[in-house]
């Protein structure tokens, strides 16, 4: 097999509501935080690597449909 024609894919994604729900404070008082405002977005990524060239990403609002992927 030619590792050279090898192309290793993988698929990712971040969410903006993804914030801690819970913290530290000191004995007594109470932890304060915030969310971000507004409505919350889904970023899906893929990366592509090959064999003697540069990585490659794409980047996609919302989750990933099967078209994009193949």
């Amino acid at each position: 097999m030619d590792a050279g024609r090898l192309v290793f894919l993988d698929e990712s994604f971040c969410s903006t509501h993804m914030v801690r729900e819970y913290g530290w404070a000191p004995v007594g008082q109470r932890a304060v935080g915030s969310r971000p405002g507004g409505r919350w977005r889904t970023l899906t990524l893929i990366g592509a690597i090959r064999l003697g060239c540069r990585p490659k990403l794409m980047t996609h609002p919302g989750a990933e449909p099967s078209p994009h992927f193949r």
